[in-house]
C-alpha cells in the first residue's frame, strides 16, 4: 500500500445567479466548496469535498488545511476507514470523548468512565 504524501486544501465561492431562501439558512447568495485533493506515493490522487450554503468556508478550509495534513500524511492511503476515524477523533470530536473508550467510540457525548 502506498502512504499519502501531501494534501491540497481549495476554497471556491460560486455566486448564485437567484438569491435563495429557506427557513434554516436564510438567504443564500452563494455556495462555498471545500475541496481535498489527496496523493499518494505511487502518484494516485483523489479529491474529496464538502460544502456550505454561503457562510464560513474559509473557516472550515482553514481547518482542512491546518489540521487534516499532519493527521493523514504518511498514512497508507488504502486505509480510508482508519483515516476516518483519526480525523473524526482530533477534529470533530476533540475533547468530547476518549476514543480509547469503548462507551465514548459509541456515543457523541462523554460517558464518564
Amino acid at each position: 500500500m502506498a502512504q499519502i504524501t501531501t494534501i491540497d486544501t481549495g476554497l471556491y465561492r460560486i455566486p448564485l445567479s437567484v438569491t435563495l431562501t429557506d427557513s434554516t439558512h436564510g438567504e443564500m447568495t452563494a455556495f462555498e466548496l471545500i475541496t481535498c485533493r489527496v496523493r499518494d506515493a505511487d502518484g494516485a490522487e483523489g479529491t474529496g469535498y464538502s460544502y456550505t450554503v454561503g457562510r464560513n468556508g474559509t473557516a472550515v478550509a482553514d481547518i482542512a488545511r491546518r489540521e487534516i495534513p499532519d493527521l493523514v500524511v504518511g498514512q497508507e492511503a488504502d486505509d480510508t476507514e482508519a483515516i476516518w476515524h483519526r480525523v473524526w477523533w482530533a477534529c470533530i470530536m476533540a475533547g468530547a470523548a476518549d476514543p480509547s473508550c469503548w462507551r465514548c467510540r459509541r456515543s457523541t457525548s462523554r460517558c464518564g468512565i
